[in-house]
């Protein structure tokens, strides 16, 4: 267990595995945030995201990369709440959606050229400091 986050390593095989899915999935969770963001009615593209966000959720869990499975969880919370109509989708919420899912796309493609410890210690960074997850290359991006 790394002492900055406590998260265990993920098993290498379950690792890879999980990457090749997770970028598909990536993909689909892009195009399907386009069609949510651009349709008056979001009951389809909603379900579609939440589909997408539960099985990357899963994914993520099963190969032990907790953080990624528990942003993928509350993307889904989000859109939980969306079908509820307990939060309306507004463009705010529409531009936080699009910034989680960049942090998401992000944690994915560092685990995919990173060793697990340098993805941890930058998750211990940002633990300890959270504007640290603000990428410089995103102008306006502040927490």
């Amino acid at each position: 267990t790394h002492a900055e986050t406590g998260y265990e390593p993920p098993d290498p095989e379950l690792l890879d595995i999980f990457l090749e899915e997770a970028r598909e999935l990536l993909e689909a969770l892009e195009n399907e945030l386009v069609d949510w963001q651009e349709t008056d009615d979001d009951s389809l593209a909603v379900a579609q995201l939440q589909r997408t966000l539960h099985t990357m959720k899963g994914g993520a869990r099963l190969a032990g990369i907790a953080p990624v499975g528990d942003l993928s969880h509350a993307l889904e919370s989000v859109f939980e709440s969306v079908t509820e109509q307990r939060i309306d989708s507004s463009e705010a919420l529409r531009g936080l959606v699009q910034h989680a899912t960049d942090a998401l796309a992000q944690d994915i493609e560092k685990l995919s050229k990173d060793s697990w410890d340098v993805y941890d210690e930058r998750l211990g960074i940002i633990w300890n400091d959270p504007s640290e997850m603000c990428s410089p290359g995103l102008p306006g991006t502040t927490i």
